[in-house]
């Protein structure tokens, strides 16, 4: 099938799609068989409990199958206004097996427009990986989510309400000392680089599929559906960002630990605001 007939197509699908959710307000996942005298459509209507995207996590269509998509509503919120202007929105994302994809956004009353520039996020990758399609390759290093996960910890395990050594932070690290013993925070700058470098996201996500790793609310198997890129991106997505872990963990350090812990994440390319100040007497600790 030629390009210009697949995006032509595909359009029709989502204009028809899109009347469909506006009709009814069912959100649910879609699956398309296309034939000589029409198509067939499939749907799986969400339920209240979750994103239309867990309906296509881990699924694998049907060979059969040339187009896997999701239709739903939402709320919009103008980034001038924020939820103060919410108004609702039917969105549909469309994937074709041979790789081209087309999504549409406006007013339940329509018309439906074309989403400008690439299409990404969960709904993409979700859609594309049930067709067996590589997504977006990962960006960087797994260093981010490691930290993130270092600071997590820190804000709320432990019932520790004031830490006091660096031994009481680099307990809570959750990269392990497989590469020789850490014993302060300027041995964890090498120690974290070496660890993200050994472990770059495709032998993160082999170690999460094989249980090897444990990582927040995506499991074995959905490691082993997921490629590289999703795996990344679904897994930074599950963690708390760092500059707002670091706000809560801050008030219960001493200060020069505060100031050696924002070096560390300096260090690491992990941006923080405000800079980190030294404390006028650091003592022992860089």
């Amino acid at each position: 099938m030629r390009s210009t007939t697949t995006a032509r197509l595909l359009r029709r699908l989502a204009e028809l799609l899109g009347q469909a959710v506006s009709d009814t307000g069912v959100d649910a996942a879609v699956g398309i068989e296309l034939g000589p005298d029409g198509f067939e459509v499939h749907l799986r209507p969400a339920d209240d409990h979750g994103p239309v995207t867990d309906l296509l996590r881990g699924f694998d269509a049907p060979a059969s199958w040339d187009v896997v998509g999701v239709m739903a509503t939402g709320m919009a919120y103008p980034l001038e206004t924020g939820r103060l202007a919410a108004e609702p929105v039917v969105v549909v994302h469309l994937q074709a097996r041979v790789g081209q994809s087309c999504s549409l956004v406006g007013p339940p009353a329509g018309p439906l427009r074309r989403s400008t520039g690439a299409v990404g996020g969960r709904v993409a990758d979700v859609c594309r990986r049930s067709l067996g399609l590589p997504t977006d390759p990962p960006r960087g290093t797994p260093l981010p989510w490691w930290a993130a996960r270092w600071l997590d910890d820190l804000a709320t395990g432990g019932g520790i309400e004031r830490y006091r050594t660096e031994a009481e932070l680099l307990a809570h690290f959750p990269g392990g000392r497989p590469f020789g013993p850490t014993q302060d925070l300027d041995a964890l700058v090498s120690h974290g680089q070496l660890l993200a470098a050994t472990f770059p996201w495709p032998a993160l996500r082999r170690a999460a599929a094989a249980g090897a790793v444990s990582v927040p609310r995506i499991d074995a198997d959905d490691a082993a559906w997921m490629d590289d890129g999703m795996f990344a991106r679904w897994a930074s997505g599950e963690v708390t960002p760092c500059a707002e872990s670091l706000a809560e963990v801050l008030p219960r350090l001493e200060p020069r630990l505060g100031y050696a812990l924002s070096t560390t994440l300096r260090r690491w390319d992990i941006p923080i605001d405000p800079a980190p100040v030294a404390p006028q007497h650091p003592g022992g600790s860089r």
